[in-house]
């Protein structure tokens, strides 16, 4: 249910601003969004799934393995071109930084979700690491600030959809009282992708949010 209600304002931009926000973009959220309830679906069917390793780094494989599909037209192009790397990487690691020790701060909800994860053997720590730290951020990057922004025209759209669709697939990782810090979390990142930092920027904090969010630092 809060899937829909929060992109009922998608599907009205879609149908209002068709110039702007074409079929592909529709069609290509909708197919991620279908994707994670299959998911959601089967684990709920068959309980034993959820505890069962294989299947979760399956399925941390599966959803990367859909975004880089979707976005490889975002793989041949020149986003990754990063303009005076060394001020801009310092400025956005700062920014990683203390957004995600002022979460930590502030909130311990979501940081003790996430580092469950280590109570486990060194093979899935490493797995753990390996999908949160290292493809999630990659692939969702260049999905939600490579080819979202790359299709749709209106910066201000961009900006939005990115934004809801981001929050929106991590309501089937995360309780509900966590999603305004994803939907700031993706806020902070559309900002970043419209600025000179480009998608190697929104990469690199996506990875350091990620780590300190895994580890409780």
């Amino acid at each position: 249910m809060l899937l829909l209600l929060l992109n009922i304002p998608v599907f009205y931009l879609y149908f209002k601003n068709r110039d702007e926000f074409n079929k592909e973009v529709l069609f290509s959220i909708i197919a991620v969004y279908i994707v994670f309830i299959i998911l959601v679906l089967i684990e709920k069917q068959q309980s034993y799934l959820r505890i069962n390793q294989d299947w979760q780094f399956l399925k941390g494989l599966l959803v990367p393995f859909l975004l880089i599909v979707l976005s490889k037209d975002v793989l041949k192009s020149k986003h990754f071109k990063l303009n005076e790397p060394i001020k801009n990487i310092v400025i956005i690691v700062s920014i990683a930084l203390f957004y995600g020790f002022g979460l930590e701060y502030f909130t311990q909800d979501f940081i003790e979700t996430e580092s469950n994860l280590l109570h486990l053997d060194k093979n899935i720590i490493f797995r753990n690491y390996f999908l949160v730290c290292i493809l999630a951020p990659f692939s969702e990057e260049i999905y939600f600030r490579g080819f979202l922004y790359h299709k749709i025209d209106s910066r201000s759209v961009y900006l939005f959809v990115s934004v809801i669709s981001f929050t929106s697939v991590h309501i089937f990782f995360h309780p509900y009282a966590n999603l305004i810090w994803i939907l700031i979390l993706g806020l902070i990142l559309g900002l970043i992708r419209m600025s000179q930092f480009n998608l190697i920027g929104c990469i690199v904090f996506h990875f350091i949010y990620n780590i300190i969010a895994l580890t409780n630092v």
